[in-house]
């Protein structure tokens, strides 16, 4: 018997190929039929193999349904619709999550958008001769990166080596494990938000996280020319205190990349010292390419080993190690 593959949503910025681009990956592997895009859950057939991204509404599917599904790859490194405890206790098989596919895009994002706010490059067509360049220096910044999870590691490897000093607070890493890889890491557990040039955001969607910048207090006591970071979830970091602080401070730089509601359409109410992209931090030349690679990789290992030995071999991926929930092989 073949194993269905079938994909849940497209993501804006892919190409109109695209699913002809995965059908030619996919297709050609044994033991496997390719059948594109199918949102209705009633359509897949037993055997399935599910690919999906944050679109995905899990709780949409109903307990009969998630049976006939053997495997769920979720080509991205954010998961916050995964975590959905209908979906967790009606599905048992294997949910492997990406984290590598654009966690380096990210990092590579936060580190080129915190350079441009400590001062841009004023290219020239001809000689200046007062020969000025207005910047801040990193290695006199005091950086805050909030969570340390795969964007927020690549992160801090970037920044490091600029000399800027960098504190760290993420509530669910362990210290003593994390200096053993990262042996300058100062990791704190409690925010002075006054005491930084810049704050990089890192997060993902956790009950502490939500929290953390939603209080006015938050904002009251923050630098004037703070550099703020945000290209992990638009939720973090809330608009109605964040633009009132850079109307206020025209020294501040705020970097938003993603946004609480997508696809944001406000962007002529934002203020000159907000700095915008449309969800394009994890972008990169070669996606498409890793991403086809990937899923064909995953699904190879999972039709000729099963989805016991797929964790095994790629347990930074499995979704419920990610989340503590411990995963049992269905009988």
């Amino acid at each position: 018997m073949k194993y269905h593959i079938y994909r849940t949503h497209l993501s804006g910025y892919w190409p109109n190929n695209f699913l002809d681009l995965e059908d030619s990956v996919l297709n050609g592997l044994e033991g496997c039929i390719y059948h594109g895009l199918e949102l209705d859950a009633k359509k897949w057939m037993p055997r399935s193999i599910i690919l999906s991204n944050t679109h995905f509404k899990p709780e949409n599917v109903s307990s009969k349904d998630w049976e006939k599904v053997d495997l769920i790859l979720h080509a991205n490194s954010g998961y916050d619709n995964l975590l959905c405890s209908q979906f967790l206790q009606n599905y048992h098989g294997p949910v492997l999550i990406a984290p590598d596919l654009r966690a380096q895009a990210v990092a590579e994002y936060n580190l080129q958008a915190w350079l441009n706010g400590l001062g841009r490059i004023p290219f020239q067509k001809a000689w200046d001769k007062t020969r000025t360049f207005h910047r801040r220096l990193a290695q006199q910044e005091r950086v805050l990166i909030i969570g340390f999870g795969h964007v927020g590691k690549k992160t801090y490897r970037l920044m490091e080596a600029t000399g800027a000093f960098i504190d760290v607070y993420d509530p669910y890493v362990d210290a003593m494990t994390e200096k053993k890889f990262f042996s300058s890491l100062h990791l704190i557990t409690n925010i002075i938000w006054s005491d930084y040039d810049s704050i990089i955001v890192c997060a993902s969607l956790t009950p502490t996280s939500r929290k953390l910048m939603q209080s006015p207090a938050c904002w009251k006591s923050l630098k004037s020319h703070v550099i703020m970071i945000n290209a992990t979830r638009g939720a973090l970091l809330p608009l109605d205190l964040a633009i009132p602080f850079a109307h206020q401070n025209p020294q501040a730089k705020i970097f938003i990349d993603v946004y609480g509601q997508e696809p944001f359409t406000h962007f002529s109410t934002l203020p000159e010292n907000f700095f915008t992209t449309s969800h394009i931090a994890g972008v990169h030349d070669t996606l498409i390419d890793v991403t086809h690679r990937w899923h064909q990789q995953r699904i190879q290992e999972f039709t000729r080993f099963g989805g016991e030995q797929l964790l095994h071999n790629h347990g930074k991926e499995n979704l419920r190690h990610q989340i503590n929930i411990q995963y049992t092989q269905p009988e």
